[in-house]
């Protein structure tokens, strides 16, 4: 199961720079929550032995750069003067933000990390 992980693992082992030391404890716990939920629906295996700690980094930094796109792409239209342009708000430039692309990049970034397998034994 996912351990608790320091912030000065995830900066100095994972290599992580994208989340800062306040917003690291709600992430990381964010992160280990998803893990476990993964857990209950998959066989998941760890390659190594910092294969956990590595898979909260990386859904840690995945879901925080999928919040980042997200909070950019709100903005649905623009204008000034005659010119106006229109977003796709379900996509954070090549992010897909939609429910089942969120999806896919989490268990892609735990995927890096761990073997999952979610098919009949």
């Amino acid at each position: 199961m996912p351990p608790s992980v320091e912030y000065g693992w995830y900066t100095d082992e994972y290599g992580g720079s994208a989340i800062g030391r306040e917003e690291w404890p709600a992430r990381s716990r964010e992160a280990r929550g998803y893990l476990r939920r993964l857990c209950s629906t998959a066989r998941v295996t760890p390659y190594s032995a910092d294969s956990w700690s590595m898979a909260v980094c990386a859904v840690a930094d995945r879901m925080a750069e999928l919040d980042g796109a997200e909070a950019r792409a709100a903005v649905s239209s623009a204008s000034i003067g005659s010119v106006s342009t229109s977003y796709d708000a379900t996509r954070g430039g090549a992010l897909d933000l939609s429910p089942a692309g969120r999806d896919r990049a989490l268990l892609d970034a735990a995927k890096a990390h761990l073997h999952v397998y979610a098919g009949v034994l």
